[in-house]
């Protein structure tokens, strides 16, 4: 499974945009995200 994949899919996130990743000393990673706006007139 890709990183964004598990990253969605453990956060609930529909729509993200992975905006910085960083390696940890002891082997983690963080990466940062940002919710993106839903597109309402899509839905409609």
């Amino acid at each position: 499974m890709r990183l964004a994949t598990f990253i969605r899919k453990a956060l609930g996130m529909k729509a993200h945009t992975v905006t910085q990743v960083e390696e940890q000393a002891d082997g983690g990673v963080v990466a940062y995200v940002e919710r993106l706006p839903l597109m309402t007139f899509l839905t409609k």
